[in-house]
């Protein structure tokens, strides 16, 4: 565990980490962030970054004024601190700046099948839709299958690789799950991809922020060189940085004579009635003005987030995210998705249901009656939570048809280096409290909450 001097270094690094929330009764109490995985708070450098920034703020591309120029050399300095914290091979890759993680996975679907026509996409049921209706959208698509503890199963992976031999184009899968926070063997993945002539993508966004990250040797152990990664995505908004920007980082030659995804203006190279040639790589993927406030934050969060990761913060989230299925586990009503961390490698978070009550008045109950902030239902990974609850097609079918008033679901509990065992304890607390009193807080919630129940 981390010593107190680094909890309290950690504690000052966040902006809005000791505002007060307030509750049902109309006191205010300090607010516990656990819905990270969805969205981190701001770093206090990258805020003052973005501050130092502002008064210098000006257009990039052609520009010929001081405060242009200042901000195309951040633009493409920023795309340099990107390759270097994806550990991407500077000779092939390039960064493409998008509004975030699913933009930059649907531009990559759209350049894919351009560039490898006909060819199959093998996703995963553990993935964010994002990471599904994307390719399904531009792609004949398949998924592979997870276990009855929501880990990928890299047989059916390696029979789907076998039955369509020679026809998979790319296998993309998540880095880490945002449900059960488990991350994927992407070594063992990436080797069978390449093995039957695919490429691989992993969705970073959940990995990214809670562990290094490399593109060249994926997850390799000591004395294996391991197997490099194609293409990653990943968002700034996970990443201490909430400005609206992501990034897609892959090889030019993939990427080098697609059509873009968005046309406009810095996509083109000229213009006429006549014809449109596009722009070289990156830059006819990133038509209009590019949000340089979100890439001068990312920049910074970047610095930071290598910072952390030589001061231990990682493995200090890792021994958060243990000690908190362990506490959770003691709470006899409760149910835990996927395997404990001493059995399978997680990022610090975990999803839960509590016998006897609704996913949404827990997560409710915890906001308004004890200042705790998690995250309720399908957390966008509908084919996956579906999995793990054994909830069937005509029951899904039913939630879209409306015959089915209550959406299943879960609740979710994401660290991040910031939060304490301490504030884990008070969680524990508040649910035991609530485990032992069910109709009591049933009752308070309010009709406002009770409609929830009907959404996903």
């Amino acid at each position: 565990m981390a010593t107190a001097k680094n909890e309290r270094a950690w504690h000052k690094m966040i902006v809005g980490v000791d505002e007060t929330v307030p509750l049902s009764s109309g006191k205010n109490v300090k607010g516990i962030y656990f819905d990270n995985a969805a969205t981190t708070p701001a770093l206090t450098s990258v805020l003052g970054a973005v501050t130092e920034y502002a008064p210098l703020y000006s257009s990039v591309h052609r520009g010929a004024g001081f405060k242009s120029t200042l901000s195309m050399d951040l633009m493409e300095e920023t795309r340099e601190r990107v390759l270097d914290f994806v550990d991407a091979d500077r000779r092939r890759d390039t960064v493409v700046f998008t509004k975030n993680s699913t933009e930059a996975i649907n531009l990559l679907a759209h350049t894919f099948a351009q560039t490898a026509p006909g060819k199959i996409a093998l996703t995963t049921r553990m993935e964010h839709i994002a990471n599904i209706i994307s390719w399904k959208k531009y792609m004949q698509t398949e998924c592979v299958n997870v276990d009855a503890q929501g880990r990928l199963d890299l047989d059916h992976l390696e029979a789907l690789l076998v039955q369509h031999r020679g026809a998979i184009g790319i296998v993309t899968v998540t880095g880490a799950s945002n449900v059960t926070g488990l991350i994927n063997p992407l070594d063992k993945i990436a080797k069978l991809a390449h093995a039957h002539g695919a490429l691989v993508h992993v969705d970073m966004a959940q990995l990214a922020p809670h562990s290094p990250v490399s593109m060249h040797t994926a997850q390799a152990s000591a004395d294996d060189h391991g197997e490099h990664i194609d293409f990653v995505t990943f968002t700034a908004h996970k990443m201490y940085a909430p400005f609206g920007v992501g990034a897609l980082v892959g090889p030019r030659d993939y990427l080098l004579d697609a059509t873009p995804l968005l046309a406009g203006g810095g996509a083109v190279r000229i213009a006429s009635e006549d014809f449109t040639q596009w722009a070289g790589t990156p830059e006819r993927f990133e038509a209009g003005t590019p949000n340089m406030m979100g890439i001068v934050a990312l920049r910074a969060a970047l610095g930071e987030l290598r910072q952390l990761t030589f001061q231990g913060a990682h493995n200090h989230e890792r021994d958060l995210g243990a000690y908190l299925f362990a506490q959770l586990a003691k709470i006899p009503e409760l149910t835990l998705y996927g395997p404990a961390p001493s059995e399978a490698a997680r990022v610090s978070l975990a999803s839960f249901n509590l016998s006897g009550m609704h996913h949404h008045d827990i997560a409710h109950i915890l906001a308004t009656e004890f200042g705790v902030s998690v995250r309720s239902g399908f957390f966008c990974a509908h084919y996956y939570v579906q999995a793990l609850l054994g909830i069937s097609n005509a029951e899904m079918k039913a939630l879209r048809d409306g015959s089915q008033d209550v959406a299943p679901g879960m609740v979710r509990v994401s660290l991040s280096f910031y939060n304490t065992e301490e504030e884990i304890d008070q969680l524990v607390a508040a649910l035991q409290k609530i485990a032992a009193n069910k109709e009591h807080y049933t009752a308070l919630c309010s009709e406002v909450s009770k409609g929830l129940c009907g959404t996903l």
